[in-house]
């Protein structure tokens, strides 16, 4: 068992939610910790990364196929004769 001291506006805020959630503070607190030891033991994916997991998972990787210089070279494989 602990007990803490909070800022009132913070303490303002866990009564305030825990009465919107029909919880105990305890409960709230609780719930808070949880997520934080959860959050903090979970590797953050980034954007790119979730996107990745998204073609993998729907077999997009690979789907097309490009000169691997791509990147460099873009401009000369463009169509430039709807433009002239």
């Amino acid at each position: 068992m602990i007990s803490l001291r909070l800022p009132h506006d913070l303490e303002h805020q866990l009564i305030q939610y825990a009465n919107q959630t029909h919880r105990t503070k305890t409960d709230v607190v609780k719930l808070a910790l949880e997520r934080l030891f959860e959050s903090a033991t979970t590797p953050a994916v980034t954007e790119g990364e979730r996107v990745l997991q998204i073609f993998a998972q729907n077999g997009l990787l690979n789907a097309i196929s490009a000169d691997a210089e791509l990147s460099a070279n873009y401009k000369a494989e463009l169509d430039w004769n709807h433009k002239l």
